[in-house]
């Protein structure tokens, strides 16, 4: 059934997945990225503990 629905543009997921838009992933992406490279220039690291 998968080969069917993708032959259609058709894409299934589970109940349970949580849907967002290109725009959203993308704009979530770029926020971590800036975290992370904003993270490796701190002179000591967080101390989670």
């Amino acid at each position: 059934m998968a080969k069917e629905l993708a032959f259609l543009g058709i894409q299934a997921a589970p109940p349970e997945a949580v849907l967002v838009s290109r725009n959203y992933l993308t704009a979530v992406e770029i926020l971590a990225d800036a975290g992370l490279k904003a993270e490796r220039a701190r002179p000591d690291a967080l101390g989670w503990g």
